[in-house]
């Protein structure tokens, strides 16, 4: 292009870029508060986006996205917020220790919402290895409580055990809260599942769960 020729697009290049419209406003956030079973606000809950769907063709379609969850907490006055984007939907998770985990879904933009964290019961347990016929406690593994669903995994938390082989999930099962109703969990270590009933019957103050694991599968 000749020097004259770049003089002349420059200014039409400029007015372009000064008739570029504007960012669409922003969406309004979901916004909520997060109190316990007497309604006290709850500081430094921890949050995060457990799920997204998007909008297509008028459809609600399930969107899995690579890499970890931001975790976000509440303010001192329990209070959250989150901000949208456009024809997108979110699955919320909240955990906070000495709580049973709460669970959102679908929220869209501008919704205002509240979740109550409620204390169920404790899960504890050891973990052992079995060497030549002999169960020994196994120290330092990893145990997973799990909440899965028909989207696959939808929660998680871990413990690692200690010398002994033992673990605690303090007042982390809900105990007959409707709102987990139908909701299967599952203690989860080296391989092996158990399946836990998340609305038992009658009061459990602790449900034990031991793992055995097989030294070289035997």
């Amino acid at each position: 292009m000749s020097p004259s020729r770049l003089l002349l697009a420059l200014p039409l290049l400029l007015l372009s870029a000064a008739q570029t419209p504007q960012d669409a406003a922003p969406l309004p956030p979901v916004r909520g508060i997060v109190v316990d079973e007497t309604g006290q606000p709850l500081g430094g809950v921890r949050w995060w986006i457990s799920g997204n769907e998007t909008l297509q063709d008028g459809q609600w379609v399930v969107t899995h996205f690579l890499g970890l969850a931001k975790v976000e907490t509440t303010g001192a006055d329990g209070r959250f917020e989150l901000p949208c984007r456009a024809e997108t939907r979110y699955d919320l998770d909240f955990d906070a220790d000495g709580f049973t985990p709460a669970f959102l879904q679908e929220l869209e933009s501008g919704a205002d919402v509240r979740i109550v964290m409620r204390r169920g019961f404790t899960v504890s347990g050891r973990v052992f290895q079995r060497v030549d016929g002999e169960a020994r406690p196994l120290g330092f593994v990893q145990v997973e409580m799990r909440r899965p669903n028909e989207r696959g995994l939808w929660f998680t938390s871990q413990r690692t055990t200690d010398l002994e082989g033992r673990f605690t999930f303090d007042r982390f099962l809900p105990a007959g809260s409707p709102d987990q109703a139908g909701y299967l969990w599952q203690a989860f270590c080296a391989g092996a599942t158990l399946d836990l009933d998340p609305t038992p019957s009658g009061p459990i103050d602790d449900l034990r769960v031991e793992i055995s694991i097989t030294h070289g599968g035997r």
